[in-house]
């Protein structure tokens, strides 16, 4: 199963125009293999076939290479659950500084477990809400938020906007009739079109900028 994640992997990289080094297959192919190994026994996620799995999470949370410029900078993937999009773009840019906020004591321990068996660097869990991290003293300002299947959005995005340092940028994985709802509950971002999300339907991501 691993050689045929990496290769699979390997085409997503490459579709994507993405550098495909073997830190970053590894590190991938670690996160694969262990959400299919603890899926069995906690709920990671509601998708169970594993070539979906590569497509729903990690094909479309790398896509948001294509619609943020990423670089050297901290990025709060806040609701992180199974690690999405946060341990893929870590993976594939490096450079980032990595901080998962969940909340669940079970999917914590897991991203914990990702870390440490692909062996990444600069990225961390922080087992807290995202409301309790932004009024902690001393919390560093990040560059970049993600919420991927997050709901409560009027109470998320203020915290979110107190995690972000000025001109700090939030990614939101929608459904595209929840557009509205997100601008509706701006917390001071100024949103971009949303952008359809490829092989895709109904979901987009909605870029704002604070």
């Amino acid at each position: 199963m691993k050689t045929i994640a990496i290769a699979r992997l390997g085409a997503v990289l490459r579709e994507l125009g993405l550098a495909e080094s073997p830190a970053a297959l590894a590190a991938l192919a670690a996160h694969f293999e262990l959400l299919l190994a603890w899926s069995r026994s906690i709920n990671l996620t509601g998708i169970r076939d594993p070539d979906q799995i590569l497509r729903r999470h990690f094909a479309e949370s790398l896509f948001l290479t294509r619609v943020l410029e990423f670089g050297p900078g901290l990025l709060y993937d806040i609701g992180a659950g199974a690690g999405f999009p946060g341990l893929p773009l870590k993976a594939v840019r490096p450079e980032i500084r990595l901080v998962l906020v969940e909340s669940s004591e079970k999917k914590s321990a897991f991203l914990k477990e990702v870390i440490r068996a692909s062996g990444i660097q600069g990225a961390r869990v922080e087992t807290a809400r995202a409301e309790e991290l932004a009024i902690r003293a001393g919390v560093e300002l990040g560059d970049w938020a993600t919420m991927r299947a997050v709901g409560g959005l009027r109470r998320l995005l203020p915290a979110v906007r107190r995690l972000l340092a000025p001109r700090g940028q939030v990614a939101l994985f929608l459904g595209a009739g929840d557009v509205t709802a997100a601008r509706a509950a701006s917390a001071g971002f100024e949103w971009q079109a949303p952008v359809a999300v490829p092989g895709s339907e109904r979901r987009v991501i909605l870029v704002g900028r604070l």
